[in-house]
C-alpha cells in the first residue's frame, strides 16, 4: 500500500468535505474521482490480513458516497414544509435547528417532525441499497463493521451491546425525571412528545440557561482553560461565518493531521455555543496533537470510542462544580443550575444514543433487514426514553440510516470520561484541570493517536452512573 498516494488523496478528499459540510464551494466530480482513486488502493490493501479492517472502513466510505450524495439530495428535496416558515424560508431538512428555535407552539413542531419522519418513506430505497452494499463488502470478509468498530477500541460487540443496554435499562428513570423538569421549562408543561424531545436535543435544552452566557466570551474561556493545561489552541483554523448551506451546529474537520485541524461554527444561542466549542476544541485538540511519525492508520483511522473520549473530557468541565466557580466565575446558583443540565445531557446520551448503539448492534449481529432496524431503534427509543418513538425516525438518524456504529461511541466515551476524571482527581487534585502536570498526562495519549490504550475496566459503566446519581 503506497501510503504516502494514501495521504495525499485523503487529504484532498476531506477538504472537499469539509467545504461540503462548511456550506462552501465543493467540487462534487471531484470528490467522485478522489473517491475512486482511495477504492483503487483499498481493494489492494484490503487483501492484505495486517491492513484489512483500516481497508475495509475505507473501502466502505469510498463506495458509499454517491448513494449517500443520492440521499442527501433527495433528503432536501422531499423534506420541505411550505406550511411553517420562519424568516420567509419553508420549513426544510437544512434549517430544521433554526426553524425549531421559532417556533413557540409545540403543536407545530409535532406536525413538522411528523411530516418528515412520514416524507422521509421515500427514502428509504436509497437507504436499503447502502446498507446492502456495505453488508455484502463485509461479509465477503467475514466479518461487520460492528466487529471492525470492536476490534479498534478492544472491546467486543457483544460487550457493546451489553454496555449501551445496561446503561439505557439505569438511565431510564432519571432520564424521564430531569425531561420533565426541563421541558416544563422550555415549554411550560413536563408532558412532552417524541418530537419535542427531538427538539430539545437538537437545541432547545439550551434556551433556559441562554442567560447566564449571554455577557461572556465563550472563545476567551476556551482559551484561557486550555492554556492553563499548555494546550495551544494558534494552529487551529475557525469558522464563525453564517452561511446558508454550512452545517446548522459545529463540527471539528481534521482534513490533515495533525497539521491542518479546523472548527466550523454556525452561530447559536450562548449557552449552547459555550458548549459546543469546549466539545469541538476537545476534538481539535485531540487531532492537532497527534504524533505526526505515526503511520497513516494511527492518525486517520480513529472510531469514534477513541476520539470522543477526549472530547467528551475537555466537554465535561462544564459540568465540574470547581471549574465552574473557579475557572469560570459562576455563583452557587449558576453553578447548581450548569451541573443540574450537565446531568440531563449525559441523560441524553445514555437512553437516546444508547437506543441507537443498541438498534445497530442488533442490525449486525442479527443480520436485521432494514424494516427490523426501523422496528428496533423505535422499541429501544421506547424502553430506554420512555417516549413512543416512530419507527421512521431510524430513516432521518443520521447514523442509524448508514447502520454506523458511531453513537456507541459517545455511550463508550461517556462511560470512559467517569474513569478518567477519578484518575485526574486521584493523580492532580479536584482542580486538575489547573495543573500543567495533568496536561502532559492527558497529551500522553493524545500523541498515540488511533494506538491509544484505555484500560479495559473503563468500559464499567459504575462511575458513570454514580456520577448521574443513579443508584443501582
Amino acid at each position: 500500500m503506497d501510503a504516502q498516494r494514501l495521504e495525499v488523496l485523503t487529504c484532498a478528499l476531506n477538504a472537499e468535505r469539509y467545504a461540503e459540510a462548511a456550506g462552501l464551494p465543493a467540487d462534487q466530480a471531484r470528490m467522485a474521482q478522489l473517491a475512486s482513486e482511495l477504492e483503487a488502493i483499498f481493494r489492494q490493501a484490503v487483501s492484505e490480513p495486517r491492513t484489512r479492517d483500516m481497508a475495509l472502513d475505507g473501502l466502505a466510505d469510498a463506495l458509499a458516497m454517491e448513494p449517500t450524495q443520492r440521499l442527501d439530495r433527495q433528503r432536501e428535496a422531499l423534506l420541505v414544509y411550505p406550511a411553517i416558515t420562519v424568516d420567509g424560508e419553508a420549513a426544510a431538512w437544512h434549517n430544521y435547528k433554526r426553524v425549531q428555535r421559532a417556533l413557540t407552539d409545540p403543536q407545530d413542531l409535532r406536525r413538522l417532525f411528523d411530516f418528515f419522519e412520514e416524507r422521509s418513506q421515500a427514502l428509504t430505497p436509497i437507504i436499503r441499497e447502502r446498507y446492502a452494499g456495505r453488508r455484502e463488502l463485509y461479509a465477503r470478509y467475514a466479518t461487520t463493521p460492528l466487529e471492525v468498530f470492536a476490534r479498534r477500541e478492544h472491546t467486543t460487540p457483544q460487550a457493546l451491546l451489553r454496555l449501551a443496554v445496561q446503561v439505557g435499562d439505569r438511565c431510564r428513570a432519571p432520564f424521564r425525571q430531569a425531561l420533565a423538569g426541563l421541558a416544563r421549562q422550555v415549554f411550560g408543561k413536563p408532558e412532552v412528545t417524541f418530537a419535542e424531545l427531538h427538539a430539545l436535543n437538537l437545541n432547545r435544552m439550551y434556551e433556559p440557561l441562554a442567560p447566564r452566557f449571554s455577557a461572556r466570551d465563550a472563545l476567551a474561556d476556551i482559551r484561557a482553560t486550555f492554556g492553563r493545561l499548555g494546550f495551544s489552541l494558534a494552529a487551529i483554523a475557525l469558522d464563525f461565518e453564517d452561511r446558508p448551506l454550512k452545517y446548522p451546529g459545529a463540527f471539528c474537520y481534521p482534513v490533515q493531521t495533525p497539521g491542518d485541524v479546523r472548527i466550523c461554527v454556525r452561530p447559536a444561542s450562548p449557552h449552547h455555543l459555550a458548549d459546543m466549542l469546549f466539545h469541538e476544541f476537545g476534538h481539535a485538540v485531540h487531532f492537532s496533537g497527534i504524533d505526526p511519525a505515526l503511520p497513516f492508520a494511527d492518525r486517520y483511522w480513529i472510531h469514534s470510542g477513541t476520539h470522543e473520549t477526549f472530547a467528551t473530557l475537555f466537554e465535561s468541565w462544564l459540568g465540574l462544580p470547581e471549574f465552574l466557580q473557579s475557572a469560570l466565575g459562576f455563583d452557587e446558583a449558576a453553578t447548581r443550575e450548569l451541573v443540574t443540565f450537565d446531568r440531563f445531557k449525559n441523560l441524553i446520551t445514555g437512553t437516546w444514543l444508547a437506543a441507537a448503539g443498541a438498534a445497530v448492534c442488533d442490525a449486525w449481529l442479527d443480520n436485521l433487514g432494514w424494516p427490523e432496524i426501523e422496528q428496533r431503534l423505535a422499541e429501544y427509543l421506547e424502553r430506554f426514553t420512555g417516549l413512543p418513538a416512530p419507527p421512521g425516525w431510524a430513516r432521518l438518524d443520521q447514523f442509524v440510516s448508514n447502520v454506523d456504529p458511531y453513537p456507541l461511541g459517545y455511550v463508550v466515551a461517556a462511560v470512559r470520561v467517569a474513569h478518567w476524571l477519578h484518575e485526574l482527581e486521584a493523580g492532580f487534585g479536584r482542580q486538575w484541570w489547573a495543573q500543567p502536570g495533568a496536561g502532559e498526562a492527558i497529551s500522553d495519549r493524545i500523541r498515540l493517536g488511533g494506538a491509544v490504550r484505555f484500560e479495559p475496566a473503563w468500559l464499567d459503566p459504575a462511575p458513570f452512573l454514580e456520577r448521574l446519581g443513579v443508584v443501582p
